[in-house]
C-alpha cells in the first residue's frame, strides 16, 4: 500500500511540475509595421515595458484554469490574450504576463481584476481594469486610463499631453504632466503635481482634490467636489483670475484677497492678478477650500 501511495505521490509532483513548466511563458512574435498592441488578461497583472527593436517578447506564467495564449497579428495590430474556457467561474485564472513591445506602438489593455503597470512607452494609452490598480508612465502622446476600485498613478517628465483618468472608489496621484487633464472619480482623492496645464478639469463627490500646478496663458484650471475638501497650489500666479465658493465649507487664501459670503452660509472668493487670463475656478458643496500661490 505504501507503495502505491508513493507512487500516486510521485506521479501527482511529477504530473504537476510538467504542467507547471507548460505554463510558463516565452513568446516573441515579429511586430515591424506594428501601430497598435492589443493585451487581454481577465486578471493577475500585466506588465509592459518598451524596447528600441521591433518585436513583442511575452514571458510570465497562466494560470492553471486558462486555455493558453493567443500572440497573434492582424494587419497593424497585434493581439496577445490569454484564453478562457466559456462559462468559467474564474477560479485560478490569474495570469501574469510581461510584456516588451516596440515603445513607438500604441498600447490597448483590458482587464477585469489584473495590475497593470506600464513603462518606456512613448506612443498612446488605453488602459481598462474594473478592480485593479493602474500604474503608467507617460510621455507627450494621448494617455486614457479607467478602473472601478482600483488606485491609479500617473508620473511624467512635464512634456504635454492629453490625458483623461476616471475611477469610481480608487484615488488618482499625478506627477510630472503636462498639458490637458480630465480626471473624475466618486470617493476616491485626486492628488496631482504638474507642470504647466493648458485646461485641467478635477472632480469628485466626496474624496478630497489636491493640486500643484502652473496654468498656462489663456489656460483653465477647473476643480469640482461635493463634500470633499480643495486645496491648490499655483506656480506663478502672475495673470491668474481665481473663483472659488463653497456653500457650507469654508475658504482660505495665500493671496491678498478677501472672502466674501457665498451662496447659502458658505464663502466666495473672487480676484484677479494682471491680464488675468490664467483661470483657477474652485467650487465645493460642504468640503472646505484652500487656494495659493508658491
Amino acid at each position: 500500500m505504501k507503495v502505491v501511495a508513493t507512487f500516486t505521490w510521485a506521479a501527482t509532483v511529477g504530473l504537476s511540475s510538467a504542467l507547471a513548466a507548460a505554463d510558463a511563458l516565452d513568446e516573441r512574435i515579429d511586430a515591424a509595421g506594428a501601430e497598435v498592441i492589443e493585451i487581454v488578461n481577465r486578471s493577475g497583472s500585466v506588465t509592459v515595458t518598451g524596447r528600441s527593436d521591433d518585436v513583442v517578447v511575452v514571458s510570465g506564467t497562466l494560470g492553471s484554469n486558462t486555455l493558453g495564449l493567443d500572440l497573434d497579428r492582424d494587419g497593424d495590430r497585434i493581439v496577445v490574450a490569454v484564453q478562457y474556457p466559456e462559462g468559467d467561474s474564474g477560479r485560478n485564472m490569474a495570469s501574469t504576463l510581461n510584456v516588451s513591445m516596440p515603445a513607438a506602438a500604441d498600447l490597448v489593455v483590458r482587464s477585469i481584476s489584473a495590475d497593470l503597470e506600464i513603462s518606456g512607452l512613448g506612443a498612446e494609452q488605453r488602459l481598462n481594469t474594473i478592480s485593479g490598480d493602474i500604474v503608467t508612465a507617460v510621455r507627450s502622446a494621448d494617455v486614457e486610463l479607467r478602473t472601478v476600485s482600483g488606485d491609479m498613478a500617473i508620473t511624467g517628465r512635464n512634456e504635454s499631453a492629453v490625458l483623461k483618468a476616471a475611477s469610481v472608489s480608487g484615488d488618482l496621484g499625478a506627477e510630472g504632466i503636462a498639458g490637458q487633464l480630465d480626471a473624475a472619480t466618486t470617493s476616491g482623492d485626486l492628488q496631482v503635481v504638474a507642470g504647466t496645464l493648458e485646461r485641467a478639469r478635477l472632480a469628485s463627490v466626496s474624496g478630497d482634490i489636491e493640486v500643484r500646478a502652473q496654468v498656462a496663458s489663456k489656460g483653465s484650471l477647473v476643480m469640482e467636489s461635493t463634500s470633499g475638501d480643495v486645496a491648490v497650489v499655483v506656480e506663478d500666479a502672475a495673470d491668474i483670475s481665481v473663483e472659488a465658493e463653497t456653500f457650507s465649507g469654508s475658504i482660505d487664501t495665500c493671496f491678498d484677497a478677501e472672502t466674501d459670503g457665498g451662496f447659502g452660509p458658505g464663502e466666495s472668493l473672487r480676484f484677479r492678478n494682471g491680464e488675468g487670463d490664467r483661470s483657477v475656478r474652485i467650487m465645493s458643496f460642504s468640503g472646505n477650500v484652500v487656494v495659493c500661490d508658491s
